[in-house]
């Protein structure tokens, strides 16, 4: 099974915001299937130009009477069902099956694609109940999967079916599979064999520190807050990612973004030796703000030595307006990445990733069908009132059955 998701309530409703880039893109693809799959291959490029104007227009539901005039795509609908409960994703929550399959199951994902977190989930269902599972996860993005990683996919299937299905177990060495999981490590550009996942990691924590920094000492209890404010007028625009598009996914150049006073960077000095960090980080954000109705959006990066400013993994939630804990506990993508010595880690924090997440309007109101926009001014804390951080899932050399490995393809 590849790049699928069991759970679409998630797929349009991550964070708790309706995703409002990945929907449209999707029902303007879906409606010219007829147009055969290159075709619908080439409208990705300029689906972000095309849609722009739906991105941008309120209130949402606007978008089915201008820009999907005509689709019979189901847009209001999913607009509407804000709920997980709702009766519209009852068919499309498959998390039962996970619980009643019984066949050997291989997963293939690429770490740039919006499913790699169901995957992840799947596997760990299937294997909680003792079935057959194995995983691959690549350097590869949605559409990758099916092109640019077909000649690894295709040969581990056939080994899989080989083995599963015909009962041929010899076949099983032209795969140079020996593990039940097989990722690839971005920067240091190696595939590697692991027993399961998350593999064992040490936990490090990197403190935000006023001024910017990003270090593993907690600052002084006297440390002042730093301060940011959104404007739904403006919202924070979204670069890169794990999105399906392929002409905006992946990791993208954020320095254009870093510069918008709405966000605020966090970067540590030089690492003098290899971070290597494999598994799911977690942000804990000590955060509060004027407004209730308020989105928090963090993005871990790489900035390398020439001062690109590389995305490797994000966070997002739609705060909940009767949580009064300040302290926001944000799980962030699982990734797999060596970070080189000479370059730094950075840390964005903001109030949300337009139009990949809705913005929040400020109000309150029905995110459908309201128009309304009130900013909100946000504190975030170092000293007395908390210490925010990172967690890195940090890889600890020698834990692996299988050592690193370069396998075609």
């Amino acid at each position: 099974m590849a790049i699928s998701a069991h759970d679409n309530f998630r797929v349009m409703y991550p964070g708790g915001a309706f995703a409002l880039e990945g929907t449209l893109t999707l029902l303007d693809g879906l409606d010219h299937l007829e147009d055969g799959f290159v075709r619908g291959l080439a409208r990705f490029p300029t689906a972000a130009r095309r849609l722009r104007r739906a991105y941008q227009e309120l209130p949402l539901v606007r978008a089915q009477d201008t820009m999907l005039a005509g689709n019979s795509m189901p847009y209001t609908r999913w607009l509407h069902a804000t709920t997980a409960d709702d009766p519209v994703w009852r068919d499309q929550r498959l998390l039962a099956a996970l619980e009643r399959v019984d066949v050997p199951v291989l997963l293939h994902e690429g770490w740039q694609d919006r499913f790699v977190d169901q995957t992840l989930d799947q596997y760990a269902r299937l294997r909680a109940r003792g079935v057959e599972v194995a995983l691959t996860i690549g350097p590869w993005n949605h559409v990758q999967v099916a092109t640019k990683a077909a000649p690894v996919t295709m040969r581990e299937t056939l080994d899989w079916l080989a083995v599963h299905l015909a009962g041929d177990a010899d076949r099983v060495g032209a795969s140079e599979r020996s593990a039940r999981v097989r990722i690839f490590v971005t920067g240091a550009e190696r595939w590697r064999e692991l027993p399961d996942w998350p593999p064992p990691a040490r936990a490090r924590s990197f403190y935000l520190q006023p001024g910017g920094g990003l270090a593993e000492q907690e600052p002084n209890q006297a440390a002042e807050p730093s301060r940011f404010s959104f404007d739904p007028a403006d919202p924070t625009p979204a670069v890169g990612g794990r999105v399906i598009n392929p002409s905006i996914a992946g990791p993208r150049d954020n320095r254009e973004l870093e510069r918008r006073s709405d966000v605020l960077v966090f970067t540590t000095s030089v690492l003098t030796e290899p971070l290597e960090i494999v598994g799911s980080p977690v942000a804990e954000i000590v955060h509060t703000s004027d407004n209730p109705y308020a989105d928090l959006f963090v993005r871990l990066c790489e900035v390398r030595a020439n001062g690109t400013s590389l995305n490797l993994a994000d966070g997002f939630c739609r705060l909940p307006v009767e949580n009064l804990d300040p302290t926001v506990r944000l799980p962030l993508d699982a990734l797999a990445h060596r970070l080189a010595a000479g370059s730094r880690l950075r840390l964005q924090v903001s109030g949300g990733a337009h139009p990949r997440y809705a913005r929040n309007l400020g109000t309150g109101d029905d995110p459908a069908t309201a128009t309304d926009l009130v900013p909100s001014r946000r504190t975030l804390h170092h000293g007395a009132g908390g210490a925010s951080r990172i967690i890195l899932p940090c890889h600890q050399p020698g834990h692996d059955v299988t050592p690193e490995v370069t396998p075609q393809g």
